[in-house]
């Protein structure tokens, strides 16, 4: 199967991915208007506590419980949103080996991101994204894709190996795939070069 007959096929499909994606990223962002004043009028509560007499430790327990569910929540939206990006990196990620049988030809087709390659890119941030349990990624060259990344982007990687999670959501900020239509853009003039 050629790569774009491919792309034309799991088109509805990756629309609903991005749908989902979008979803997401909504729900993250309505924890976060949740949990973000509540953790900053508890820092204060915890720190002032013994000047606020109302707040005694079954009270400051309850909302320690508040506190730690709106986080939850946040953690729980934030992992959905990666997962749906993984998953469109994973379909980004076939379309490239379709593309092109070759290892050197695949990391070198597709537009600038920084100073690596889309192809590239789209290869590295998929394996992160699904081998992100490992932290530090064991494989030299998506340690070296997104260490790149982080210095020429500012995508946080500090203490991956204690704090391991999938930086596609990042990464898709990068890349600027805010819709279907720019990743389908991004990937169509990919396959498309010579």
């Amino acid at each position: 199967m050629e790569p774009i007959e491919f792309l034309h096929r799991i088109e509805v499909m990756s629309v609903s991915l991005f749908e989902s994606y979008h979803c997401a990223r909504i729900a993250a962002g309505n924890e976060q208007k949740v949990f973000l004043p509540q953790q900053q009028y508890y820092a204060y509560v915890f720190e002032h506590r013994s000047h606020i007499e109302e707040y005694n430790d079954e009270t400051l327990n309850h909302y320690y419980g508040k506190l730690a569910e709106a986080h939850k929540a946040l953690l729980l939206a934030n992992v959905a949103a990666g997962a749906v990006a993984g998953a469109i990196l994973q379909v980004a990620r076939q379309c490239i080996s379709l593309a092109w049988s070759a290892t050197a030809e695949r990391m070198n087709k597709g537009r600038l991101v920084g100073s690596q390659h889309l192809s590239s890119v789209i290869w590295h941030a998929r394996n992160q994204a699904l081998h992100f349990e490992e932290g530090i990624p064991k494989n030299e060259n998506t340690w070296k894709s997104i260490k790149l990344l982080s210095d020429e982007f500012g995508i946080p990687i500090d203490n991956l190996d204690n704090n391991p999670r999938a930086l596609s959501v990042e990464i898709f900020d990068v890349l600027g795939w805010s819709n279907y239509e720019s990743y389908a853009k991004d990937m169509v003039e990919m396959v498309n070069a010579p």
